[in-house]
């Protein structure tokens, strides 16, 4: 089964990208998909992971956060209870760990096949404001306030293993990891090239440019893998499966 989204919306592509296709949009509604158990709803719905069996995970705000069905729609789980002060984001990495983003607590954490927390990225409930940029010398970085989010909202992998972190609604900026350690971070709020007015998305493609989905101000920046600018795509959003940068007649935005 192939994972899709539906898009209602006349779709054209991203200067960047004019020269490659664009997938193809072959949507279909798959009727009373998925089947929850009796007397369960979503509430607010801000993430959802496909594993490699082709699980569909659903991160939602409230009870029961996250919830695992197999590709029939049928549920499987739930976990997560207690976790999130406010969800925003599910992924699984290209080892199959799944990752969450709480943009409520100000952490990022990875979940192992359980739902037990195996890392947390950030301090529970404590926001860091500094967005200066840091580089780890021999000793770490000494300025702690550089390694706390400030409400992120999203979480992407690169091809190497590298990670990038969207943060966020506090702060302006992006934060590059690589397996759990802290490498650069860049961004201050505005509206220059390499600015952010709430980054709220982010994906890496194959060649590793990092897409952030810059949402007040209606467009995608495109950066190389260190960060540097390449190009942007005014009123667009991100495809997580593709890596496209897409870029809709109408514009909507997510909480």
């Amino acid at each position: 089964m192939k994972n899709k989204s539906m898009i209602l919306t006349i779709l054209v592509a991203c200067p960047l990208l004019a020269q490659s296709n664009l997938p193809e949009l072959a949507y279909r509604v798959v009727p009373d998909w998925p089947h929850l158990p009796a007397a369960w709803n979503f509430r607010e719905t801000p993430g959802i992971a496909v594993d490699g069996r082709q699980h569909v995970f659903v991160v939602h705000r409230g009870e029961h956060p996250i919830m695992e069905f197999d590709d029939k729609g049928k549920f499987v789980r739930s976990f997560g209870d207690t976790l999130f002060d406010r969800a925003h984001a599910v992924r699984f990495d290209r080892d199959g760990n799944l990752w969450a983003v709480d943009d409520g607590s100000h952490v990022v954490v990875r979940l192992d096949a359980e739902g037990h927390v195996k890392m947390v990225l950030g301090r529970f409930r404590k926001p860091g404001a500094a967005v200066t940029p840091a580089h780890p010398g021999s000793k770490g970085i000494r300025d702690e306030d550089v390694l706390l989010f400030n409400r992120p909202t999203d979480i992407a992998f690169a091809p190497n293993g590298d990670f990038y972190v969207s943060d966020g609604y506090g702060n302006s900026r992006i934060v590059k990891f690589s397996k759990g350690r802290f490498l650069k971070t860049w961004g201050t709020k505005g509206t220059g090239k390499g600015q952010f007015d709430t980054p709220h998305s982010v994906a890496v493609d194959k060649q590793g440019r990092v897409y952030v989905a810059d949402r007040e101000n209606y467009r995608i920046q495109i950066f190389d893998a260190e960060g540097q600018f390449l190009q942007q795509c005014p009123g667009g959003f991100i495809s997580h499966r593709t890596s496209h940068c897409i870029w809709p007649m109408v514009m909507t935005t997510a909480c």
